[in-house]
């Protein structure tokens, strides 16, 4: 979890070196075109409770190297690990009031905020039925709200493995359980098809 943060922060702090520029575009004689990225504003991030430091980190991170300010809602049984984290961007020198720190009861909070008018984006990782609900609230134009919501969701994913007939057959099947029933299946990652050679089928 914490490599992977590390790897998250290296990532996107190297991603906005070349954002910061825009991207390329054509000009013909006479026309001098740009295009340019501008932050959103306020984004909330939604962070899982299964992977509380890497997914929470990669995500405001993202968020925080374009230029928005974010309010950072952690998974409700992992606030102490959101907290630690918001103190060491701090202590990195991130301003005060650029990362903000809001845990609590995931449906009263998460509504609220998703629902706010002056909110531009969500930034969610967690379960189908709880991405659902705030595609659907955060489409819903409230009084005073400028711009229509930007939402990111990850709700999982179909994971395979595949199981060639050279294979370590003994490998591949308690690598099959464990991807399958690690976390008790609950991580985006987790083993949900195995693609099996057909002359090691049975055996697998």
């Amino acid at each position: 979890d914490t490599a992977v943060s590390v790897d998250f922060l290296e990532y996107y702090a190297r991603q906005v070196l070349t954002l910061k520029d825009g991207s390329p575009v054509q000009s013909r004689d006479g026309e001098y075109n740009q295009y340019n990225y501008i932050p959103l504003g306020v984004g909330i991030i939604i962070s899982p409770f299964n992977f509380p430091l890497a997914i929470m980190a990669g995500t405001a991170v993202a968020a925080i190297v374009t230029g928005n300010t974010i309010l950072l809602k952690p998974a409700d049984a992992t606030p102490v690990v959101a907290a630690k984290f918001v103190e060491v961007m701090e202590e990195a020198g991130l301003p005060k009031g650029v990362l903000n720190f809001i845990p609590g009861a995931t449906p009263e909070i998460g509504d609220y905020l998703v629902e706010h008018p002056k909110t531009r984006f969500v930034s969610f990782t967690g379960s189908r039925a709880v991405g659902c609900r705030i595609y659907e609230r955060a489409a819903k134009v409230q009084p005073g709200q400028k711009w229509l919501k930007r939402v990111i969701a990850e709700m999982g994913g179909k994971d395979t493995m595949v199981v060639d007939k050279d294979a370590d057959l003994d490998l591949a099947a308690s690598s099959i359980v464990y991807s399958a029933f690690g976390f008790a299946g609950q991580k985006c990652s987790a083993g949900s098809r195995a693609v099996v050679h057909q002359d090691v089928y049975d055996e697998v």
